[in-house]
C-alpha cells in the first residue's frame, strides 16, 4: 500500500508539470491497442 501512495503522488506531480509528455504517452498508448487489436 506505501507503494501505491508513493505512485500517486508522483503523478499528481508529474502529470501537471509536463501535460505534453503526458499526453504523447497517451496517442502512444491507444496506437499500440489499436495494432495489438487488429
Amino acid at each position: 500500500e506505501p507503494l501505491k501512495m508513493v505512485k500517486r503522488d508522483h503523478s499528481k506531480d508529474f502529470i501537471p508539470s509536463s501535460s505534453s509528455t503526458s499526453s504523447a504517452d497517451t496517442i502512444v498508448t491507444v496506437a499500440m491497442r489499436k495494432s495489438l487489436g487488429s
